[in-house]
């Protein structure tokens, strides 16, 4: 049997392979100043930290490398405002965003504030009724309700309309967000944006709730300064770093510097169980224990905090996070495990119809972008599942809901291929676009769908000339000569690299020749192997790579690239591989 021979469905196209590079001499300097492998030394010179004091201070991420608040341009003005709201007992707003940075942001200044001695309202936008950010409307209801200040959380830098009818009622606006601006700023009584013109703050990637948490340090110390403390306890913003963590990897911002400091604490608070409402969605998800993963919390805690927001009723979720009873705890969690239940049913829905008719769509042209079209598919599930058919494809998608001549949709795209600059050269078709790179929103009329998709068709194949799909790249970290360098001390140093996410990807490594001893497929599409090489043998899991041809190739030995593991069952700890690509050793077709 040929050795690129498979029987059924076809796989789709691996990875592109390319491998970090390295400064030897780098490595070297790190391996033999700080005692680390070689191996630790490749990946961390592989990600740009070359010199012995950098690595310690990543390696360690401690709280006292965080910069301090003062750094942010208008940040003593937001907090001599809010320290008068504290003294005068005035009436406080927190107008947050329904996802979870702007969840975690508002619940973080909510807590601050009760502590304080205030008792601040707060508001979160309904998505499908009133959607995203910080409106006019809201600004007058509550204007009626007597609030003298308003602070937003994860949005308002581009609310000029609101700040602006604010001013008008005589409310001042302290802005906390971490989007980019519209080349100006609010009028508003201060801006707290990494990202804002003429910003002094040198990481621009914090998340909403970053931002919200160097609002509160900085009040804290400035009402410690003024003795404020005295008659109630100071409190230990280290307990907020379990909100600040899930929204930051909620929101996907860079895993860098503060944002990799509060992750690492936040799981560590996190394992405490401080908070009911947390613990309670953690046991609800099956997630009892330490925390030591990011990756249990992305996938099986957020979107159960993500789900109210979609389904049209965030403060919901804000519930789960102020609440401070376990019985409070316990019925919010279950109306959030309902929540998403329905969020899924929706989705799969969704993603079935929409799938067909991308079916549909490539069997009359095989395109580069799947425009897809429906009435009234549900708006708040529309990034999820184009995000699921993205991947499916490897293509842009662009998913549209219509109701009545408009409709809503939401764009997503496959690896590293960002598509924003070719959805705004086609904007003159459409009402409304705004996103980033890898993920945008749009607003058109449903007389312009076709000329729009022809127009970002032709954008995208232009870029991709012949390919008809997307080929994501898959960065090594290193080859390995053999499997001795997966040594306990490596991966002792490669767990200090920890949490992992977007910007600070899991070690990923490759070893050549590695025999197939043993392989079946589990849970539907995933592989399962015992793989060896040199006397060491390891088991290894593929996610989605039951399609990968390994199963009825005759290939008896692979080049295959993964993550290493250790993980511990039973007392006993034991290193697997979690593979993430691999291909027939030397096999010129794979």
């Amino acid at each position: 049997m040929n050795a690129c021979a498979t029987k059924g469905p076809p796989p789709l196209p691996g990875y592109r392979w390319e491998v970090r590079s390295t400064d030897e001499t780098a490595c070297r300097q790190l391996t033999k100043t700080l005692g680390l492998t070689s191996l630790a030394s490749r990946i961390l010179c592989g990600r740009g930290i070359r010199e012995p004091e950098e690595a310690l201070r990543f390696l360690s991420a401690a709280l006292r490398e965080m910069r301090p608040p003062s750094l942010f341009a208008g940040m003593d003005r937001a907090v001599e405002r809010l320290l008068e709201a504290v003294e005068r007992k005035e009436r406080v707003l927190i107008h947050g965003d329904y996802d979870v940075d702007g969840l975690t942001g508002t619940a973080i200044l909510v807590h601050f504030l009760r502590h304080a001695g205030l008792d601040p309202l707060y508001h979160i936008p309904d998505r499908l009724r009133e959607g995203y950010g910080f409106h006019p409307e809201s600004v007058r209801m509550f204007a009626e309700k007597g609030v003298q200040l308003i602070v937003t959380v994860d949005c308002g830098v581009t609310a000029f309309d609101s700040v602006e009818a604010a001013k008008a009622c005589g409310i001042d606006v302290i802005v906390t967000d971490h989007h980019e601006c519209a080349g100006r700023l609010p009028a508003a009584l201060a801006v707290i944006n990494p990202k804002a013109p003429g910003e002094s703050f040198p990481f621009r990637d914090l998340a909403g709730v970053g931002v919200s948490f160097y609002l509160a340090a900085a009040l804290r110390g400035r009402m410690r300064e003024k003795g404020m403390w005295d008659k109630v306890d100071e409190p230990d913003l280290r307990t907020y770093l379990d909100l600040v963590a899930l929204g930051t990897l909620a929101d996907m911002v860079p895993l860098r510097e503060e944002n990799r400091i509060f992750v690492k604490h936040g799981l560590q608070e996190l394992s405490l169980d401080r908070r009911p409402g947390l613990s309670m969605l953690r046991k609800e998800a099956g997630l009892e224990g330490p925390v030591k993963d990011t990756r249990p919390l992305v996938y099986r805690v957020i979107p159960r905090i993500n789900a109210p927001g979609r389904m049209g009723c965030a403060l919901e979720a804000l519930d789960v996070l102020l609440c401070t009873g376990e019985e409070d705890a316990g019925r919010i969690s279950r109306l959030l495990a309902d929540r998403n239940s329905e969020r899924r049913s929706v989705e799969g829905q969704v993603y079935r119809q929409a799938r067909e008719l991308a079916r549909e769509a490539l069997r009359r042209d095989d395109r580069c972008v799947l425009t897809l079209a429906a009435e009234g598919w549900h708006k708040g599930i529309l990034g999820i599942v184009a995000s699921r058919l993205a991947r499916d494809f490897r293509k842009t998608v662009v998913l549209v809901s219509f109701e009545g001549e408009t409709g809503k949709g939401s764009v997503r795209s496959v690896g590293n291929f960002g598509f924003l600059d070719d959805l705004l050269a086609c904007r003159h078709l459409l009402v409304d676009v705004g996103g980033h790179q890898m993920a945008a929103g749009v607003t058109l009329r449903r007389k312009n769908l076709a000329a729009f998709s022809e127009a970002f068709e032709t954008q995208i194949s232009n870029r991709l000339g012949d390919a008809r799909e997307l080929r994501p790249s898959l960065l090594i970290d290193a080859w390995l000569d053999g499997p001795e360098e997966l040594s306990d001390q490596a991966i002792s140093e490669m767990e200090q690299m920890a949490p992992f996410g977007n910007g600070n990807r899991e070690p990923v490594m490759g070893l050549r020749g590695m025999r197939v001893l043993g392989k079946r497929i589990v849970g539907g599409d995933h592989l399962k192997l015992t793989l060896g090489r040199d006397g060491r043998s390891f088991d290894a899991i593929g996610f989605q790579l039951g399609r990968a041809g390994v199963i009825e190739s005759e290939h008896r030995t692979w080049d295959v690239v993964f993550s290493p593991r250790r993980e511990t069952w039973n007392g006993q700890s034991r290193l697997s591989l979690h593979v993430r690509d691999l291909k027939p050793s030397g096999d010129r077709c794979a």
